[in-house]
């Protein structure tokens, strides 16, 4: 039973050199799953993270889209606003087109409405109210040459 013994007593050894590689097999494999264990739980905050951070910056995007979408209607409503006025100042306007005054005659006046309100209103239409002069330009627009006469003045 010796020679029985002997081969038990190796098989055993064996057997337990195996266990014991396995054991250490396991604990690494452990080790390497804990480790694995702490990457993901770490991963996983990251992820979390970046997904309230990306829900924050759609709402920041969404917001500025929104104020952005405000100041564009703001402008266009200023734009048509001042359009709105300039058509209601033009058609307050009273235009009146006086034919017939000789080149340079306004040279004794600083300004063009001066010389309508003094000369013609004043002076040759004899109108006692003051008449307001708001603008006044002079044109290079010649009347048709066909007609012969002047336009009627009224008195």
């Amino acid at each position: 039973m010796t020679s029985d013994s002997a081969d038990y007593s190796r098989k055993l050894d064996n057997i337990l050199a195996k266990m014991d590689v396995l054991i250490t097999a396991k604990t690494e494999m452990l080790s390497k799953l804990n480790k694995l264990e702490k990457a993901q739980s770490t991963i996983i905050k990251d992820v979390e993270d970046l997904k309230k951070s990306a829900q924050e910056t759609e709402l920041v995007i969404q917001e500025s889209n929104s104020k952005l979408l405000l100041k564009g209607d703001k402008t266009e409503v200023e734009t048509l606003k001042e359009k709105i006025d300039d058509l209601e100042n033009r058609s307050k306007r009273n235009n009146v087109v006086i034919w017939g005054i000789p080149e340079s005659s306004e040279n004794d006046f600083s300004l063009m409405e001066e010389f309508i309100e003094s000369e013609i209103f004043q002076s040759n239409m004899n109108f006692e109210r003051r008449i307001e002069v708001m603008r006044a330009h002079k044109t290079s627009i010649k009347r048709n040459p066909s007609e012969k006469t002047d336009p009627p003045v009224s008195p």
